[in-house]
């Protein structure tokens, strides 16, 4: 019986080592991967679950078999322990966002192959030394074993906790009676920057759709962001308020705002926003985006949603599988993984994350063009906010071939796809002769995070740094706001705080902004 205790706390400690990069993120107080998972909790905490009990029980019945034969336990414990190092270390390095430099990779791989090599040379030599070690390597390990059953305690809760994320939500239900005002479009691209548009264009890059809106729209040619990442910029741009940071509830259902001046934390509510404003103002609102689980936070102030974000997980978890396929992929994923990081097989993680991303990226676009699309279509959609994931990089469309590859392409691709996107939305408007007589907003949450995000990828290519001209970060993201019939293009250059669309959206829904002037004027009072 004291055998079996002492394999199984092992074996435990060990699970939980292994496993760290995939339970650590589930446990994160910022419950960033449970509250941007749009399906349902389980299918992202139970494959984990069910990975800690197989690998458990696996690892359980082999030392087990192990403590039969000194020698053989001595070999299986070099076998399991001796990749531990490795695998921490890319652990930390997945957690902390930073490359292992290549040389260090390769002595934590190495030298675990040489000791071990070492001990089946020296076996019979060190089975007295190991009989010694033994007793005080099996209390260390004793003590991480009960940190996995906290890990566990914690993943069973925080699922526990979003049991609900996946409800349908209880959307509001719009009474207007009154005739059906003109539509506002707010189209939200994700990363648009002003610069590459307008100022210093990627040399043969046609993008005629936006010159096309440029030619009867107001540009705003010095915005600063309300932030320089989507899930503080996305809320501010909501709610007009100026924001430090935001705070991720475990249940998936609320979002907590940290206000810029105060520093004091508050929950986000949907009727201080700017779709509460177009309800008050008799409009039907339609809210499709990307990324923030906007139906789950704004259900009382929208009539029709849909959200979408399919990011890949740790351990290959994905939201468009099923919980037994995930599982299969996270087992894949971890042999692969210790594989690699012992440089047993190919090593080549970056590319697979790679194509993990073009795949989910690529099928989020499609999602909200298809969801898009059909609002678009909808008449009844009077205030209608689109959130799409392009320009977004990493790169998923080939601007030269038209197509959708199976490789990464470039920000610029992407910036072209942004392109056909807005020509897509302009035609369908004016199929239903709605686009000279709608409001169309089209900005940027923030600009191309060209110095401090995308340059330090591995995938950053030698277009996106000429273009750059070679990672030079410029903040402004692009905004242009078409006025209902306007023929005429019209630069603001005052300095504009994009954390100010609220109230701008709100004066557009009160028809105080009636002609480019009125909105020049207005930009000028916001100094």
């Amino acid at each position: 019986m004291k055998s079996v205790l002492r394999s199984a706390s092992l074996a435990f400690a060990l699970t939980t080592l292994y496993l760290l990069n995939l339970t650590g993120p589930l446990i994160s107080p910022e419950h960033d991967l449970a509250f941007h998972f749009p399906a349902a909790a389980s299918i992202l905490f139970l494959p984990v679950l069910i990975d800690i009990a197989l690998l458990f029980l696996v690892l359980t019945a082999v030392l087990l078999a192990a403590a039969r034969n000194r020698r053989v336990q001595l070999v299986v414990w070099s076998i399991l322990l001796l990749p531990i190092p490795a695998i921490l270390l890319s652990t930390i390095a997945s957690f902390s966002g930073k490359r292992v430099p290549q040389p260090l990779t390769l002595a934590f791989a190495f030298l675990p192959i040489l000791a071990l090599l070492f001990i089946a040379v020296r076996l019979r030599h060190l089975i007295p030394r190991f009989r010694r070690l033994r007793p005080a390597v099996e209390s260390i390990f004793a003590f991480i074993a009960v940190s996995g059953l906290i890990i566990v305690a914690e993943l069973l809760w925080f699922n526990y906790q979003a049991r609900n994320n996946n409800a349908p939500p209880v959307l509001h239900v719009s009474t207007v009676s009154q005739p059906a005002p003109n539509r506002i479009i707010w189209l939200l691209l994700d990363e648009l920057s002003y610069d590459q548009l307008y100022e210093h264009r990627y040399p043969g890059l046609q993008l005629p759709a936006f010159d096309r809106l440029a030619a009867q729209s107001s540009l705003l040619t010095h915005v600063e962001p309300a932030n320089e990442f989507t899930r503080v910029a996305v809320p501010s741009l909501l709610t007009g308020e100026i924001l430090e940071d935001t705070r991720q509830s475990s249940d998936g259902l609320h979002l907590g705002l940290k206000d810029d001046e105060t520093a004091q934390w508050s929950r986000l509510d949907p009727a201080n926003t700017v779709f509460a404003d177009a309800l008050a103002a008799h409009y039907s609102t339609s809210a499709v985006g990307w990324y923030e689980p906007y139906c789950r936070i704004f259900p009382s102030v929208l009539d029709h949603c849909f959200w979408i974000y399919g990011d890949d997980i740790p351990g290959g978890i994905s939201a468009r599988r099923t919980t037994s396929a995930n599982v299969v992929a996270s087992f894949q994923t971890l042999g692969r993984h210790v594989l690699e990081n012992l440089h047993l097989g190919r090593t080549s993680e970056d590319q697979d994350q790679a194509l993990r991303d073009v795949h989910g990226h690529r099928a989020d676009y499609q999602a909200l063009l298809t969801a898009g699309d059909a609002a678009l279509a909808d008449p009844s959609s009077t205030f209608l906010y689109l959130h799409m994931p392009i320009p977004h990089p990493f790169g998923f469309y080939d601007r030269r071939t038209h197509s959708f590859p199976d490789h990464q392409t470039s920000y610029l691709d992407n910036l072209a796809l942004a392109d056909e996107y807005l020509a897509h939305v302009r035609q369908i408007l004016e199929k239903q002769a709605q686009w000279d007589n709608a409001t169309v907003i089209v900005m940027g949450d923030h600009s191309w995070r060209t110095s401090f995000v995308w340059s330090v990828s591995p995938h950053w290519t030698p277009e996106e740094d000429l273009a750059s001209h070679h990672a030079n970060y410029d903040e402004r993201p692009a905004y242009l706001i078409k006025l209902p019939h306007q023929q005429t293009p019209t630069r603001i250059g005052h300095r504009f705080e994009a954390s100010h669309t609220r109230p701008l959206i709100k004066a557009l829904l009160t028809h105080q902004l009636q002609t480019p002037a009125d909105l020049t004027d207005w930009i000028d009072s916001q100094q």
